[in-house]
């Protein structure tokens, strides 16, 4: 990750879940802010001042993992954090090359349990690509990634 990585904030995240209950629904609210605010952090994690999850995949999985099983919102925790994942990917530059049928299958085994934090920084290493320019690389909905 090229010099300084750019964290989301729990105000963007809390406005990805309400685009996520705008376009398709589900109940909005905080069911737990300590969760949250926790699964917000764990991407920017440090111990002797080097980040825990040590790759931009790893970083991007950690978002996914965290809000989806700290289930810290009422309704809409696995598409929260799937978009957080990939936001996070996108504002640093990257873009994430797997189909929405991948996607939703590795976001279902998070939240079942049956999928590793370790197994979706492995998706997300295979399936990152440098963009060229911060901010560019979010596929739009429905879209292939793959290229």
């Amino acid at each position: 990750m090229s010099s300084k990585v750019l964290f989301l904030t729990t105000a963007q995240v809390e406005r990805i879940h309400a685009e996520v209950i705008r376009q398709f629904g589900g109940s909005m609210g905080l069911r737990d802010r300590g969760l949250f605010e926790s699964a917000c952090e764990m991407p920017r994690a440090t111990f002797g001042e080097q980040f825990l999850h040590a790759t931009p995949a790893a970083m991007a999985a950690a978002y996914l993992f965290h809000l989806c099983s700290n289930h810290p919102f009422v309704d809409g925790n696995k598409r929260v954090g799937l978009g957080a994942a990939l936001v996070f990917a996108e504002v640093n530059g990257y873009e994430v090359r797997a189909t929405d049928d991948e996607l939703e299958e590795l976001t279902l085994g998070v939240a079942s349990g049956s999928v590793s934090k370790d197994e979706v920084a492995r998706f997300f290493a295979k399936g990152m690509r440098r963009t060229g320019s911060r901010g560019s690389g979010r596929s739009r909905k429905g879209e292939d990634r793959r290229r």
